[in-house]
């Protein structure tokens, strides 16, 4: 006979969690971009928290590297806010600050009650730089990492989860205490016996008690 704990039903396990709000760009892998050209980005809030204060600013880099390994090689906006910016800037990436390729991906640094959050883009190609990668940054690049890096972001929130009936303990008696049976020949023997002089010994009490 297995005896569940049943009031452990109830209790909830409480972890931190990481939630991940991130600003999102917009679709970048496989697109090509001229150096010295202006061209648009866009992005949005994801909807978790922290939510984008919109009038606090953001920044936006230029990077190349690996996703463990990130060059930042010039800030493309700063000083923006996200209610001017509704969601799209224009940039102009200097040619001479990179080679050609798709070695490239942005970074959005930006403010939320709860500290910084950093969000990265895919990584997209640029072509006319006039510019060359450095020693560290071609190796960091060889790696070949086609994934954004992962966001950073400070809010942990808690998180309940009820305890399932197979992450409850159990308890199990042993094999002598389990074949003792309220039912058992003894039991029965006795309550015989008990029901057989009841009926004798009142009288008896009754008399000796007058």
């Amino acid at each position: 006979m297995r005896v569940r704990c049943l009031p452990l039903l109830l209790t909830a396990a409480v972890a931190l969690v990481t939630v991940n709000a991130e600003v999102l760009f917009d679709a970048l892998m496989g697109k090509t971009f001229t150096g010295g050209r202006t061209f648009s980005i866009a992005w949005k809030d994801d909807g978790n928290e922290p939510k984008v204060v919109i009038t606090k600013g953001f920044t936006l880099d230029l990077c190349t590297g690996s996703n463990s390994d990130i060059y930042p090689l010039i800030t493309l906006v700063a000083g923006e806010t996200f209610l001017r910016a509704q969601g799209t800037v224009s940039a102009k990436v200097p040619p001479g600050v990179g080679g050609n390729g798709a070695s490239y991906f942005l970074r959005m640094t930006w403010a939320a009650a709860e500290g910084t959050v950093v969000s990265y883009s895919q990584r997209f190609a640029m072509a006319g730089m006039t510019g060359v990668f450095g020693p560290r940054q071609i190796q960091a690049n060889a790696v070949g990492d086609t994934a954004p890096p992962q966001a950073e972001h400070p809010v942990q929130a808690p998180a309940t989860s009820a305890l399932t009936p197979s992450a409850l303990p159990t308890y199990t008696p042993s094999a002598s205490t389990s074949s003792k049976s309220l039912l058992s020949p003894s039991v029965v023997f006795n309550v015989f016996l008990i029901l057989i002089f009841i009926p004798i010994f009142i009288p008896i009490l009754i008399a000796v008690d007058r």
